[in-house]
């Protein structure tokens, strides 16, 4: 349930009463969110910095980032794809420290 209530889903209602198939649009705090959850629920850390979640909200709020997916798009990737995707339309990066603390923090080009 905590999965499916990761992304926003605009409201949207069709010719026969039915709900349009919005695409899922993730502000800067629910992007991070999304994250935050999947780095715990997949075991890559047991935490994250607040300070670095903090930190990644006001850069993607100053950096507009507003990644959006098609419903099923998203419906079709497992958690670690998500995680990936995340991170990769957030140009985010984690690093674990002592072992188990994630910190967020902007991912650099290779």
């Amino acid at each position: 349930m905590a999965r499916q209530q990761a992304a926003q889903r605009p409201s949207g209602v069709g010719r026969n009463g039915r709900r349009e198939s919005a695409p899922l649009l993730f502000e800067p705090e629910l992007a991070v969110r999304a994250i935050v959850f999947h780095l715990v629920d997949e075991g890559i850390a047991a935490q994250v910095s607040d300070d670095s979640i903090r930190a990644s909200v006001v850069r993607l709020r100053r950096t507009s980032v507003r990644p959006t997916v098609e419903q099923s798009v998203w419906s079709e990737m497992t958690n670690p794809q998500r995680l990936e995707w995340l991170m990769e339309k957030t140009q985010t990066a984690s690093r674990l420290i002592n072992g188990e603390v994630s910190i967020l923090e902007p991912a650099t080009d290779k």
